[in-house]
């Protein structure tokens, strides 16, 4: 049984509802700037399709947002806006496990033909991210920043080669961007 004791429950239900209120704020800020296309991308790039002159390294980054087409969920595989492969990270590949399966980025392994783009879709209910490097020695040439549940992030690949990338939140997701001469790439999937 509880005992009433004066004021206190009213003061802590007005506490409460001011943090509320203040989330509540924060939540309408970060949704406004995802929206807005101000969400975090790699400096000196562009998005995709933005006219962009020039990309630093060979590559282009681009930014959150849905595209039109959509994918079955979780599937991996598919082409993005722009008609490049879509890598999926599927519901779970936040847990430990999914690399021994080569199910943490679907597929693990992907190709583009250079001048083509990837597009990255967060299919998990977790963050992740999507960075350049192998997990603790990023190498700066893209980082999509943690990217919200059903966001995407695309990036453009102007030189044949082979990239590596992984997630900063969960160090066992690990994949490759496998960048063949353009016109290479049959089908923009991988392994």
């Amino acid at each position: 049984m509880r005992a009433s004791g004066g004021g206190g429950g009213e003061a802590r239900r007005a506490g409460m509802w001011a943090t509320a209120g203040a989330l509540a704020a924060l939540a309408a800020v970060a949704l406004a700037a995802a929206l807005s296309g101000t969400a975090e991308t790699v400096p000196g790039t562009e998005r995709p399709g933005s006219g962009a002159e020039e990309a630093p390294a060979g590559a282009e980054a681009g930014g959150q947002g849905g595209g039109e087409e959509e994918e079955e969920e979780g599937a991996g595989g598919g082409q993005g806006g722009d008609g490049g492969p879509v890598v999926s990270m599927p519901n779970k590949s936040s847990r430990p496990g999914c690399e021994e399966d080569d199910a943490c980025y679907v597929p693990t392994t992907v190709e583009v033909a250079a001048g083509g783009s990837v597009t990255w879709r967060n299919d998990d209910v977790a963050f992740h991210t999507v960075t350049s490097g192998a997990y603790g020695s990023p190498d700066g040439a893209f980082d999509s920043g943690h990217m919200d549940p059903g966001e995407e992030f695309a990036v453009a690949f102007a030189e044949p080669g082979s990239v590596a990338y992984h997630c900063t939140l969960h160090p066992w997701m690990q994949g490759t961007v496998a960048v063949l001469p353009a016109g290479g790439a049959e089908g923009g999937g991988g392994a």
